[in-house]
C-alpha cells in the first residue's frame, strides 16, 4: 500500500535530488578530469589513478541508481513497478559495491608497495579488475531479478538490502584495517631507517588515504538512521520527533557527499589538477584578468603611499610647522 504524503520527508528528499545532482555532476567533472590530463601528458595512467577512474565511475553509477531507487524505483513507497525497481537497484548495488570495492583495492595497492616495494604487475593487476568486476556483476544480478518481483515480495527484497548494506559496511572496515596495517608497515621501516615520518611513501598514502574515508563517511550517513531506528529511512513517520528527522537529514545530505568529496580531494592532493581544471573548464583567461586587476589596484595603492605618504590632515600640519619653523 503506498504511502500518503509526508511533508516534512518531501522536503527531505527534494534536498537529497538536489545533493546528489550536484554530486553526480562532480563525478562527472572528476570522470572528464582525469581523461583530459590523461590525453595533455599531464597523469600518468598508473595503477593507482586506473583504481580512482574505476572507482569513480562506479560511483557515478550509485548516484544514477540512488535518484532512481528514490524517485520510481522504490517498491514500498511507489507501488509495482518491476522494470524501475530493477534497474534501480542494480546500478545502486553494482555503482555502490564496485565504489567502495575499487576504493578498499587502492589501499590494498598502497600496501602492496609499502610492503613488498612493488605494486602488482600490469598482468596481476588486468586479471585483478576483471575477476572484481565480474564478481561485482555477479553479485548484482540476484538483486535485479528480485528487485522484478519486489512489490509482491517486499519483505524479502527488504532482507536483500540489509544484504547489501551489510557488504558495502564490511568493505569499509576492511578498509579501515588495511589502512592501520599500512601506517604500522610505514611506522616500523622509518624506526627501523630513523627516518621518523619521512618515509617517501607517506606523500603518496597522503592522497589515497582520503577516497576509502568519504567512503566510510557516506557510509556512516547511509547507515545511522537504520542502525538508530531498525528501519530506512523510507519508513519515516511523518509525527516523527525532532531526533528522528535529524537522522533523516544526516542520511539525505551525507549519503550522496563521495562524489564532491573525490573531486575535492582530486583536484587539491593530484599535482596539476588544479591548473588541469582551469585549462579545461576555459577559466584562465578570467583569471589572469582578475590576477592582473588585483596587481593593478596593488600597484596604483603603493603608488599612491609613494606620492602622498602622508594624509591630508598630517600633510597640512606639516607644512604649518615648517612655515613656523621658516619664519623662525
Amino acid at each position: 500500500m503506498q504511502q500518503g504524503p509526508r511533508p516534512r520527508y518531501n522536503t527531505a528528499f527534494t534536498l537529497f535530488y538536489i545533493n546528489i545532482g550536484v554530486n553526480g555532476l562532480a563525478t562527472l567533472l572528476t570522470i572528464a578530469l582525469i581523461i583530459y590530463m590523461k590525453k595533455k601528458d599531464a597523469l600518468k595512467l598508473n595503477l593507482y589513478t586506473r583504481c580512482l577512474l574505476q572507482m569513480t565511475i562506479y560511483q557515478l553509477l550509485f548516484e544514477l541508481g540512488a535518484a532512481m531507487f528514490t524517485d520510481v524505483g522504490n517498491p514500498f513507497n511507489n507501488g509495482p513497478n518491476g522494470t524501475a525497481t530493477a534497474a534501480a537497484v542494480s546500478a545502486l548495488v553494482l555503482g555502490g559495491c564496485g565504489a567502495s570495492m575499487w576504493s578498499l583495492l587502492l589501499l590494498v595497492a598502497a600496501m602492496c608497495t609499502v610492503q613488498f616495494g612493488r605494486g602488482p604487475r600490469l598482468k596481476e593487476e588486468i586479471t585483478t579488475s576483471v575477476l572484481v568486476n565480474v564478481c561485482l556483476v555477479g553479485f548484482t544480478i540476484p538483486f535485479t531479478l528480485a528487485g522484478l518481483v519486489a512489490y509482491d515480495h517486499r519483505a524479502e527484497f527488504g532482507e536483500m538490502m540489509k544484504l547489501y548494506s551489510h557488504v558495502r559496511n564490511a568493505t569499509v572496515i576492511i578498509s579501515l584495517l588495511v589502512l592501520l596495517r599500512i601506517y604500522y608497515i610505514l611506522r616500523q621501516t622509518s624506526n627501523q631507517e630513523g627516518k621518523s615520518n619521512n618515509h617517501p611513501l607517506y606523500h603518496l598514502l597522503q592522497r589515497l588515504v582520503w577516497y576509502p574515508v568519504i567512503q566510510g563517511i557516506t557510509r556512516f550517513c547511509a547507515s545511522f538512521y537504520t542502525f538508530v531506528y531498525g528501519q530506512t529511512a523510507n519508513g519515516y513517520p511523518e509525527n516523527a520527533g525532532t531526533f528522528q528527522t535529524i537522522c533523516l537529514y544526516i542520511v539525505v545530505v551525507g549519503m550522496p557527499l563521495a562524489g564532491i568529496g573525490s573531486f575535492l580531494v582530486f583536484v587539491s592532493q593530484q599535482h596539476g589538477a588544479r591548473d588541469s581544471l582551469i585549462t579545461m573548464l576555459g577559466l584562465q583567461n578570467i583569471i589572469k584578468l582578475s590576477a592582473d586587476s588585483s596587481n593593478m589596484a596593488l600597484t596604483n595603492k603603493n603608488s599612491s603611499n609613494i606620492i602622498f605618504p602622508l594624509s591630508t590632515e598630517e600633510y597640512r600640519h606639516q607644512s604649518l610647522c615648517n612655515m613656523d619653523e621658516a619664519e623662525l
